[in-house]
């Protein structure tokens, strides 16, 4: 019987035996965390650069518009002067 004492005085109880295994278990855990979050990370930033060039572009195509739109008008405009003069005579 006391050697059943001293070996369960030289073993750690089992709190001791899942405080040693825990940081084995989060290492190797959070390792994988840090990666995700990187690969996220990135992932976030190509796809916000994707977004902005997106935007651009769409607001360069719209401001061509309004130009090309305006002119249309001017010449629509040149046509009715163009025209009105000989409907009156």
């Amino acid at each position: 019987m006391v050697r059943l004492d001293i070996e369960a005085a030289s073993w750690p109880g089992a709190e001791g035996r899942l405080e040693m295994t825990e940081p084995d278990l989060l290492i190797p855990i959070a390792g994988m965390a840090m990666v995700l979050g990187i690969m996220a990370i990135i992932f976030w930033y190509k796809a916000r650069e994707k977004e902005l060039q997106f935007h651009q572009d769409m607001r360069i195509r719209e401001m061509e518009h309004h130009r090309k739109m305006k002119e249309l008008e001017l010449e629509v405009e040149k046509e009715k002067n163009r025209r009105a003069p000989e409907k009156v005579a």
